[in-house]
């Protein structure tokens, strides 16, 4: 008897799926992250806002139990709504502890949970100081549910990457005297404003100067009006993105 065996070695790819982004919901492309502040936006990628999607916190009840012990559920409800508020912001784990009144390792653990729910990100700082004192400790966004503007536009683009089965280097950069880059995507610099604001922009040309990018990025809620002006520094609206 002849038996004939055939192996089939195939790679695996694990995708992290989130809730569905604004891109998704428009049933349009993402902005391809290479073109962000290296391209003009296009005037077609420019949409209605989607309806808004239903707040999904079916986590608490499904995985939070298996995750971790918790026992007292008001409290961690409680320890979820002060997250959202300090979303967009450095991260203050001790502070969370002190208002909770819990030890800080309880807070350690409760934002592991948010983490493996899928429910939030932690942008570390930009590698380079360029010889200034900087905020070595990493920046707490929401991706779902969040009233932070910064957040949503964090969020879009950093869960547009995971669906498109990417690993994008997202960062931020604050030094001591209040100079910031929310956001630093593969290097260019991205400022993040819900309505035009001079003093982001001036920010972002800075730390453009500062670090030597010939690009820069500015992202608003609303589509920026025609800007003919020259400059590095493109505009986009959280639509195109």
């Amino acid at each position: 008897i002849f038996v004939s065996s055939l192996r089939l070695q195939t790679a695996i790819t694990t995708l992290d799926l989130y809730s569905p982004t604004r891109a998704e919901r428009q049933r349009r492309p993402a902005m391809p992250l290479e073109t962000l502040g290296r391209f003009a936006p296009s005037k077609r990628l420019t949409a209605a806002d989607p309806p808004p999607w239903p707040v999904n916190r079916s986590f608490l009840d499904l995985d939070l139990p298996s995750m971790v012990r918790v026992h007292d559920r008001a409290l961690f409800e409680r320890f979820l709504a002060l997250a959202e508020a300090r979303s967009g912001t450095i991260l203050d784990q001790q502070a969370l502890a002190r208002q909770l009144g819990v030890a800080h390792r309880t807070i350690v653990r409760w934002l592991e949970v948010l983490d493996t729910a899928f429910q939030t990100l932690l942008l570390p700082p930009y590698r380079e100081t360029f010889g200034r004192r900087v905020v070595q400790r990493p920046k707490f966004h929401l991706l779902n549910d969040t009233a932070s503007f910064e957040s949503e536009v964090v969020s879009e683009i950093y869960r547009n990457a995971r669906h498109a089965g990417l690993t994008a280097d997202l960062r931020y950069w604050r030094d001591s005297n209040g100079l910031e880059v929310p956001l630093v995507v593969d290097g260019v610099p991205v400022g993040i404003a819900a309505e035009g604001n001079p003093r982001v922009e001036t920010a972002i040309q800075r730390w453009a100067d500062l670090a030597g990018h010939a690009h820069a990025a500015l992202i608003t809620r609303r589509a920026p009006p025609a800007d003919r002006r020259p400059g590095r520094l493109l505009r986009y609206a959280l639509s195109q993105i």
